[in-house]
């Protein structure tokens, strides 16, 4: 799972969450993502989004994203060089 969020600035995000809507659209991204567009206009259409989510949600998300397996196969790649 891909977790992205764009925090509670009241600005939107509009051009990032559009690529990664199309990107998950288009296959580049294969896995589950779920965004916080936060202000921003775009609905993204291939993703789960909410505008804010709330900060316990936030955490779960966080933890269940893929960002630490990513590291961790990193890590584990340049030890063993």
């Amino acid at each position: 799972m891909i977790f992205v969020t764009v925090g509670t600035h009241e600005q939107p995000f509009n051009r990032l969450i559009q690529k990664i809507d199309e990107l998950k659209k288009d296959g580049t991204i294969q896995d589950d993502v779920i965004i916080q567009t936060g202000f921003s206009t775009y609905e993204p259409k291939y993703c789960q989004w909410s505008k804010l989510i709330p900060y316990q949600q936030m955490i779960k998300n966080v933890a269940d994203g893929d960002v630490k397996r990513r590291i961790r196969n990193f890590m584990t790649q340049w030890e063993s060089h």
